[in-house]
C-alpha cells in the first residue's frame, strides 16, 4: 500500500496570465472552481497525507475559498503550501494567509526588471514585484514562519542573467530557486503514441521511499479525476475518480501499479515522462549549460551571500 505524502487539489483552473510555455492555452476541459466541500471531503479522507497544495493549472488567488479551504486544511492537521504568480496578493490577502499559518509560499517569477520578467503575459511587474516585497515585510514584521521561495524558470529572456537573479531575490524572500523549461510534447503526438519505452527508472511522484521531500503526491483536477502526475493537466492519463473511489483505492489501483511496473520495466510508461524533467530517477539526461551554470550558482551560494549588493 502507497500512501500519498502530498494531495495536489486542483481548486481552480482559471489564470489570469497567459504564460509562454504554460500549455494552458491547450486545455479543453471546463473552467471552473471546485467545490470546497470537494475539497474539505478530500482532505479529510486523508490524514496520512502531510502536505496539502491546492494548486492545479489555474492560479489559486483566483479560487474564491482560497483561505477558508488553507485553513480547513491546517485544522486537520496538515501543513500547507503552493505557487502563486503573486499578482492579485495585495495586502488583506497576505494578511489572511498569514493568518491561517500558510507553512510555503512559491512565487512563480522569472525575472528581475520588466524585460526579463516578459514571460509572464498579462502580468504587471512593478505590482508583482510589489505584492512579493509586501508579502515578505509583513511576515518578518509580525514574526510569522511562512517560508517564502522565488523560483523562476529559465527561458531565453533570462538565462543569460541568472546569477543577476539570484543577487537580485537573495535578500528579498527565503529561498531562490530556478528550473529549466519543461517542455512537453504537442496534443497531435499524445492522441497518437500516449505511451513509449525505453530505459527503466522510478518516478519520484508516485513512488514510495524515494529520499525526496514532499513525495509521492496524487493530482486531483478539478472535475474529481485523479491523473498520473502533476504535469497532466489535460487528463490524458486517468488513474481513476474521486467522485467514484477513495484516495487510497486509487493510488494503488490496477491502473496506477500498470502504470509503475511500465516505469521501472521501460517497457510501457507515457509519452509524457520522456519529456520531464521533474520526476525521473534512473535515466540519464545531458544537462544545458543554463541548467549547469544555476547548479554552479547553488553550490556557490554561502560564498555569494558575502557578494555586495
Amino acid at each position: 500500500m502507497i500512501f500519498p505524502r502530498r494531495l495536489l487539489i486542483e481548486v481552480t483552473n482559471k489564470c489570469n496570465a497567459s504564460c509562454t510555455y504554460c500549455l494552458r492555452s491547450q486545455m479543453k476541459r471546463k473552467v471552473y472552481d471546485l467545490p470546497l466541500d470537494d475539497f474539505k471531503r478530500w482532505v479529510k479522507s486523508a490524514p496520512y497525507a502531510e502536505w496539502v497544495q491546492p494548486q492545479g493549472i489555474g492560479e489559486p488567488l483566483m479560487y474564491p475559498d482560497l483561505v477558508e479551504a488553507l485553513a480547513f486544511a491546517k485544522r486537520h492537521g496538515h501543513k500547507t503550501m503552493f505557487y502563486t504568480n503573486a499578482s492579485l496578493l495585495a495586502r488583506e490577502m497576505s494578511e489572511q494567509l498569514l493568518s491561517v499559518e500558510l507553512d510555503d509560499l512559491t512565487f512563480s517569477i522569472d525575472g528581475v526588471d520588466a524585460y526579463t520578467f516578459g514571460s509572464r503575459t498579462g502580468l504587471s511587474w512593478s505590482k508583482v514585484l510589489k505584492n512579493v516585497l509586501g508579502f515578505q515585510r509583513l511576515k518578518n514584521r509580525r514574526g510569522y514562519a511562512t517560508h517564502t521561495k522565488v523560483r523562476g524558470t529559465i527561458t531565453n529572456r533570462n538565462k543569460y542573467r541568472m546569477f543577476q537573479f539570484y543577487l537580485f531575490w537573495r535578500d528579498k524572500v527565503d529561498t531562490v530557486a530556478m528550473m529549466p523549461e519543461v517542455k512537453f510534447p504537442d496534443r497531435d503526438l499524445i492522441d497518437r503514441v500516449p505511451y513509449t519505452s525505453g530505459n527503466g527508472f522510478r518516478c519520484y511522484h508516485i513512488f514510495d521511499g524515494e529520499p525526496r521531500p514532499l513525495t509521492p503526491v496524487i493530482t486531483v483536477l478539478n472535475n474529481a479525476n485523479v491523473v498520473v502526475c502533476c504535469q497532466d493537466w489535460f487528463s490524458d492519463y486517468v488513474m481513476g475518480n474521486l467522485y467514484e473511489s477513495s484516495i487510497l483505492d486509487v493510488f494503488n489501483s490496477e491502473a496506477y501499479n500498470q502504470v509503475r511496473h511500465g516505469m521501472m520495466s521501460g517497457r510501457k510508461y507515457p509519452v509524457l515522462c520522456e519529456y520531464c524533467r521533474l520526476g525521473k530517477l534512473g535515466k540519464r539526461h545531458r544537462a544545458k549549460p543554463s541548467t549547469l551554470l544555476w547548479r554552479g550558482i547553488n553550490k556557490l551560494q554561502p560564498l555569494l551571500a558575502s557578494v555586495p549588493l
